[in-house]
């Protein structure tokens, strides 16, 4: 959850510079899908990052869960317990898929150069790719595990090793008796060009195998352990994430408002007589507005009949009361906003159906003025009804 709970405002100044910071060309895609309005852009690019937020922890079970099964079939095939460090294991993996001991040599530079003074580094690193590094003491193979890619696993379980895993594949992955390397390799080898796109933040809500990527996460996963997929169920916040996809507007983007504006009445002396109002808001359709100290009150017709209920014991209504009497006894619900009238259909939905936001601190009204502020010239009312009935 953000740590605001209020919308955030979306001011010509405020587009400016995020478009800046976050460029064009970035947003290129979230435009598009958006029509070009920005609200809804930035709903888009919000609900993308809420993804690859909600399939970090799965991918990251994954992960670990993968290359630990990749070690138990490495020792399964009599690799020992320090294999890293191993020059007959390495000798055999290597011809198998050469570019296997530069992998690990990279690794080991890297982590060998946070523990070695600088002439030793320097050292480290003039070892050619195609001879061996040790260990040196200041290592182990469970660092260079925790240290190696994604890309690196994905490899030990490719086609190039494939009959080193015929004796081992259902053990390592004993919850599919008909389960094999290819299968559980291609699955793997999807899950890391997602994982990629995901660790470069690149645009990922509008992949259409959202859903089977996650199916498929799920799947390698209990292959290797049921209780593990169980745990990663319960706690992944990837359905719910899904459920909150922005919404898809039947009325075009760029259309304009002005259209779809109820009448305005504006109350300039809240003080004046409830009877003095009665005739214009008797259109169900009118709706009236008293504007105080920068907040804007709006009241219609069921506001006028809930007073006029409120009175009912007393047998009798009293026109002449202000009309601040009946603010206070009806209450009106209405939460309004102030807008300019070059507002768009999408930039009104973005505001009245912003993802993520409390319904108490989203508007359900919005009071149309001629420069978009509270005290600009009223041009209208704009019901979130009105836009709900086009989703």
């Amino acid at each position: 959850m953000a740590e605001s709970q209020y919308a955030f405002d979306y001011a010509q100044s405020q587009e400016a510079a995020i478009r800046k910071s976050l460029t064009e060309p970035r947003l290129g895609k979230y435009l598009n899908r958006s029509g070009h309005q920005f609200h809804f852009t930035m709903q888009w690019y919000l609900w993308n990052a809420r993804l690859a937020k909600a399939f970090q922890y799965p991918l990251q079970v994954l992960e670990v869960t993968l290359r630990n099964a990749v070690v138990e079939h490495l020792h399964l095939g009599g690799a020992p317990a320090e294999w890293a460090f191993d020059q007959t294991t390495i000798d055999r993996l290597e011809k198998c898929d050469p570019g296997i001991r530069e992998l690990l040599n990279k690794s080991k530079r890297q982590l060998l150069s946070k523990t070695m003074p600088a002439w030793e580094v320097s050292q480290l690193w003039a070892i050619p790719d195609t001879q061996h590094i040790a260990s040196y003491g200041r290592i182990t193979t469970n660092d260079v595990i925790a240290n190696m890619s994604f890309e690196f696993w994905a490899r030990l379980l490719g086609p190039k090793f494939d009959s080193q895993w015929h004796g081992t594949v259902h053990t390592v992955f004993p919850n599919d008796s008909t389960v094999s390397r290819r299968s559980i390799w291609s699955g793997v080898m999807r899950i890391k060009d997602f994982r990629n796109r995901v660790a470069h933040h690149e645009p990922i809500f509008q992949l259409a195998d959202l859903q089977e990527i996650y199916a498929e996460i799920l799947r390698l996963t209990g292959l290797r352990c049921t209780t593990t997929k169980t745990w990663l169920q319960h706690f992944s916040t990837c359905q719910s994430v899904f459920k909150q996809m922005p919404g898809t507007w039947k009325a075009p983007g760029d259309q304009p408002i002005d259209g779809m504006l109820h009448p305005v009445l504006e109350a300039t002396d809240p003080s004046v007589a409830i009877r003095e109002i009665l005739g214009p808001l008797s259109n169900s359709d009118t709706w009236g507005i008293v504007r105080q100290n920068g907040e804007i009150t709006l009241f219609g017709h069921t506001d006028i009949a809930r007073w006029v209920a409120s009175w009912a014991d007393q047998g009798i209504v009293d026109l002449d009361a202000p009309l601040t009497e009946m603010l206070e006894r009806a209450a009106p619900r209405h939460r309004t906003i102030a807008v300019a009238s070059s507002m768009t259909v999408s930039e009104a939905g973005a505001r009245f159906f912003e993802r993520n936001v409390p319904s108490k601190s989203k508007p359900t009204a919005m009071l149309v003025t001629s420069d978009g502020t509270v005290t600009g010239e009223p041009v209208g009312i704009l019901l979130r009804e009105d836009l709900r009935a086009r989703r």
